[in-house]
């Protein structure tokens, strides 16, 4: 379950607000849109109907590793598997909370000052509220405090404070800027439109960073992400091992959930472990679209040179993908931002045939595709915002020894944006006109695994501008190819996608930050 430390948008589901038929629904869009927990508040209803209500709940919040949290009545904890309670000033005391549960569960509690904040610290809060920072319907009995305490009460207080009180979008940048690091949202969620397409995690901007923040929200759209799903044997010089899940979506996908929620598209057999869906739910990848199909999921085996620069493929059994044709769900076909991952062309072409309008479609191919299927792959670049290919792709495709060359060669041939890949060597970026970019890659010692560090990056690129912009501008690109580089720079330093699982955005946003000060080249004489 997630931890209350790593939690940043706190959610409440007021059944004042809520329509009884539609909790589980809201419950669910919350999830999908990045909530980190959930509350469930009742104040007119019975604590036998909450009990209900929670339990049904509970069943959604599990499956994501979604802390539930039940308002009020520390009683339904001891029926009910809920991870906490919430009391008020006037409610129960933390000891007595944890007594009535019969276990050993989180406690919050509700503060209106740094007095309060402060003796709910003593008395052994594990988190608390405090506001209402500005005028609430839900609060009405409550002045609210303003901006003001913010900074001071972080200054002060140790264990996790979400702010909370008439905190929406229109505002929300104030509170951030006030110095808090974690919100709640009651009525700006429940009555949004679409959940998920308006509320997200994001990266911080470098202030927020600086301060200990980890991210901030924002308006947003899910990203699709489509490709191979396999199980791969992979063997470098020092190492080998088996059984390790791979295929271009799965570490494209794991690397776009670091900054958008993610809509997966592929195929496995009945072999493929159950365990992997579990872990694609806790990290908000949505996998409705994943086919399971009678058969072998994808094998792949690879073998690398001692540069571990170049590899040669042991063995390839296509399975159950030999036949994949991807059928998006009817909810994933207005996904905003398209991730097309390294497949064939065709079957690209078909995601965006079932499409409606997306604002934006990365595509990543490869030598086999050039070769095999150039036909296709030139159709395809016409429907394409931005292709990702890599050094030797890119002159391959375009008969260009120079890169620079081949990079505007590309774009002429339908891509507004073109990515190439250098491996170690870091990576170009082509816009219009004269928009040229160049980044290093991060220097690393010691490099484990280098497989799926390219699907890393467009699954980073792609994520990044998903989950910070609305319209795609080439600053916005520079930005995310540095991203993307620094996910695959973690990507490699393990097996598989090992390191990536591990991976939190606390230590993205350090090396983000130690990416630019390398590359930084005008700095203050001393």
């Amino acid at each position: 379950m997630r931890a209350i430390g790593e939690c940043r948008l706190y959610g409440i589901i007021d059944l004042g607000y809520v329509e009884v038929s539609d909790v589980t629904r809201v419950a669910e869009q919350m999830i999908e849109g990045s909530v980190d927990l959930i509350q469930l508040r009742g104040k007119e209803k019975s604590v036998d109907e909450l009990a209900g209500f929670a339990a049904r709940l509970h069943e959604i919040t599990a499956r994501s590793l979604t802390p539930l949290i039940v308002n009020d009545h520390a009683e339904i904890a001891r029926e009910i598997p809920a991870e906490g309670v919430h009391v008020g000033q006037e409610d129960d005391s933390i000891e007595l909370a944890r007594r009535k549960a019969h276990r050993q569960v989180l406690v919050g509690k509700s503060t209106h000052s740094i007095e309060q904040a402060l003796a709910a610290q003593r008395e052994g809060a594990d988190y608390i509220g405090f506001g209402p920072i500005f005028a609430t319907p839900t609060k009405p009995d409550y002045a609210p405090i303003g901006l003001a305490d913010i900074s001071r009460v972080h200054a002060e207080v140790s264990i996790p404070i979400f702010c909370i009180g008439g905190i929406n979008i229109d505002n929300l940048q104030s509170v951030i800027d006030a110095g808090a690091k974690r919100v709640v949202m009651v009525s700006a969620l429940i009555k949004a439109h679409s959940i998920v397409t308006r509320f997200v995690i994001r990266p911080p901007r470098r202030s927020f960073a600086k301060a200990g923040h980890s991210c901030f929200v924002i308006l947003i759209m899910s990203v699709l992400v489509v490709g191979s799903i396999a199980i791969d044997a992979v063997k470098t010089p020092v190492e080998e091992h088996s059984d390790l899940l791979g295929g271009s979506a799965c570490y494209g996908a794991l690397a776009a959930s670091f900054f958008s929620p993610v809509r997966l598209v592929g195929i496995v057999g009945d072999d493929f472990p159950e365990s992997e869906f579990e872990f694609w739910r806790s990290r908000k990848i949505d996998s409705e679209g994943v086919q399971r199909a009678n058969g072998k999921t994808f094998r792949w085996s690879g073998e690398y040179s001692w540069d571990l620069n170049t590899r040669e493929t042991r063995s390839i059994a296509l399975n159950v993908f030999e036949n994949f044709k991807p059928v998006l769900p009817e909810a994933y076909r207005e996904t905003e931002f398209v991730l097309l991952a390294n497949i064939a062309p065709s079957l690209q072409a078909h995601v965006l045939d079932q499409m409606k309008r997306p604002r934006f479609v990365v595509a990543d191919t490869m030598d086999l595709w050039i070769e095999s299927a150039r036909a296709d792959l030139d159709a395809l670049l016409q429907r394409v915002d931005l292709l990702i290919l890599n050094d030797s792709e890119a002159r391959e495709i375009t008969k260009e020894t120079s890169l620079i060359k081949a990079g505007r060669r590309i774009r002429k041939m339908g891509p507004q944006y073109v990515a190439i890949k250098k491996g170690e060597h870091g990576a170009l970026l082509f816009g219009e006109g004269d928009q040229f970019f160049s980044c290093g890659a991060y220097p690393l010692e010691d490099i484990h695994d280098p497989t799926g560090a390219g699907d890393t990056f467009a699954g980073g690129m792609a994520g990044y501008l998903a989950g910070t912009v609305k319209t795609v501008h080439f600053n916005d690109l520079r930005k995310a190819m540095i991203y993307g580089s620094v996910l695959a720079s973690f990507c490699v330093e393990a097996f598989s996608l090992e390191r990536l699982r591990k991976l939190t955005m606390e230590e993205i946003t350090r090396r983000y930050e130690t990416f630019k000060l390398m590359s930084q080249f005008e700095v203050p004489v001393e």
